[in-house]
């Protein structure tokens, strides 16, 4: 670091220290220096090495503190009161702006006066951040019907932005294609356009500088990071979101380090005075250090050192991290709590949901897992993992009837089939096992029905043909088997099994010479099965030698 850097540097924190010790209202300071001295590793370094770091101090911890809410506000002073989601989407879709705006510029209002409303504000433009394609053509009007206010712009932004992260993917840029990468560029210059209109309009939007950060931080550009950061601490220096933004974007993995992040959340906790908050970020280098353990399936680790950030306040991405890492672990109570208090700061919160509608399947809370489920899909329609979740609180449900099924309770196995079906009806295997029991029931029309639909929904899957064809060959419905073995072969030509199961029906149906060549071809693919029903054809005269 160049010596005038070093100078600039110890001036600005005896400044800091000064005037802070003499309770001078000092958060709106953000000199040139502030931010740019933060990012000085480079990007290949502390990946996933840890900082060295002392334990936060004891007397500073607030993790009893956070743990208990009054009705009201929350431990940090922010009030719990939260804008209604789906009442502002409802809004959108039945175009009803004027109510819609009014709203949102009420929220902002709010904002204005009080900065522990940002969450409020900040929740209540997440609204429109889908990938719901329907809802663009609303906002496009929106904005035609109000182009003088903020807000038509910032909502749609906010989609638009949406749908660039969707076009991009999670993958690291080495796993990204560069189709992805002209999608989400295409995507996010129509956003940018309009945060920036939004902030023409209104100076304070927290979501604006949010995404903002969020882009250039997709981009590579720290540069722009870095000046957008200071632009809006210098309007909003009591704000944590935007704090909370330039931290993540100080990540390893977007050009920064853990000992940036580090360094920016020390100087951000000497303005706790005015936010308490700030000492949350403190723990933002243990919660992206779990990150990567996580990714390595070392929960129990990540746990630990998501133990170590909460130490410093509770985070709901924290909170929603640990309860992810205590899912993957099948310590599904805890899981659930956690989640739990995620949903306390933001009861509407999709992502967490969804997750949350695992772990009530996992506790055997199947009524409330579909409800946390229904109102994801209504908040995110469209979203993939809300679908892979809902798979997942399936398969929860799937096991239990499994092991059920195995211990030879069919009736108990079959209502656990049916809970999970009830939570994702589009999943395969749990119609197979159903109508397994059907078929050790002898419940023929219901197993058939059961195995159509398993077929219908993954037409590869050997094991329903199987059972298909011994539900079907109680009836003697040979050509109803036989086309459905060739169905398969269409899809899955080098299968020697399905041979040879064509071949059998095919000698039930005494058409020998066919059931013949399907018997050699299966012995071709390296059947032994078939190699002998071919020998046994010819010794009972079925064929020629």
């Amino acid at each position: 670091m160049k010596e005038e850097t070093v100078r600039s540097t110890l001036v600005f924190v005896v400044v800091l220290a000064v005037l802070i010790s003499a309770g001078v209202y000092l958060a709106g300071y953000i000199d040139e220096h502030f931010l740019s001295r933060f990012r000085r590793v480079s990007p290949a370094t502390d990946r996933s090495l840890p900082v060295q770091r002392p334990s936060p101090v004891k007397e500073k911890s607030h993790a009893a503190e956070t743990t208990t809410l009054s009705n009201t506000v929350d431990a940090f002073g922010y009030p719990l009161e939260r804008a209604d989601k789906l009442q502002l989407i409802s809004l959108l879709r039945s175009r009803n702006f004027k109510e819609l705006n009014d709203l949102l510029e009420s929220y902002q209002k709010q904002f204005e006066m009080d900065f522990r409303y940002e969450f409020k504000v900040t929740f209540a433009f997440d609204s429109f951040s889908m990938k719901d394609s329907s809802i663009k053509p609303m906002l496009d009007e929106w904005v035609q019907e109000f182009p003088e206010s903020f807000a038509p712009y910032l909502a749609r932004s906010e989609y638009l932005s949406a749908k660039g992260w969707e076009s991009r993917g999670g993958s690291y840029a080495s796993e990204t294609s560069e189709e992805q990468f002209a999608g989400m560029t295409e995507y996010f210059i129509q956003a940018e356009k309009d945060f920036r209109t939004a902030l023409r309009l209104r100076a304070k939007l927290v979501s604006a500088y949010g995404s903002l950060i969020d882009i250039y931080k997709a981009y590579g550009n720290e540069k722009e990071v870095d000046l957008l950061a200071q632009e809006a601490l210098n309007k909003m220096p009591e704000s944590y979101l935007v704090r909370s933004f330039y931290m993540q974007s100080l990540m390893p993995r977007w050009g920064g380090s853990h000992e940036d992040m580090d360094t920016f959340a020390v100087e951000s906790e000497k303005l706790a005075g005015v936010n308490p908050r700030f000492r949350v970020l403190r723990g933002f280098v243990y919660w992206d250090q779990a990150k990567y353990l996580r990714k390595e399936k070392k929960n129990e680790d990540a746990i630990r050192l998501l133990d170590q950030a909460l130490q410093y306040g509770e985070s709901v991405i924290v909170l929603r991290d640990r309860g992810k890492a205590q899912l993957s672990m099948k310590r599904y109570k805890e899981a659930f709590e956690d989640f739990d208090r995620c949903l306390m700061v933001d009861p509407q919160q999709a992502e967490v949901l969804w997750v949350r509608a695992e772990a009530l399947s996992a506790l055997g809370r199947v009524n409330e897992a579909l409800q946390d489920l229904d109102l994801a899909g209504k908040l995110k329609p469209g979203e993939p993992n809300l679908v892979e979740s809902r798979r997942r609180a399936s398969h929860h449900r799937l096991a239990v009837g499994y092991e059920l099924y195995r211990q030879k309770k069919q009736a108990e196995a079959l209502g656990i089939f049916e809970e999970a079906i009830t939570i994702d009806p589009g999943y395969y295997q749990t119609y197979y096992w159903r109508a397994s029991i059907y078929v050790e029931t002898r419940q023929w029309d219901l197993a058939q029905k059961d195995l159509e639909r398993s077929i219908a929904l993954d037409p590869k899957h050997l094991e329903s043909y199987q059972l298909i064809d011994w539900v079907l060959i109680q009836r003697r419905e040979y050509d109803k088997i036989i086309a459905l073995w060739d169905k398969y072969l269409t899809l899955v030509p080098g299968d020697a099994q399905a041979y040879l199961e064509r071949a059998g029906t095919k000698y039930h149906k005494k058409d020998y010479l066919s059931s013949a060549e399907d018997a050699q071809k299966a012995c071709d693919l390296g059947k032994q099965e078939g190699c002998k029903l071919y020998q046994d054809l010819q010794k009972e005269g079925k064929i020629k030698s």
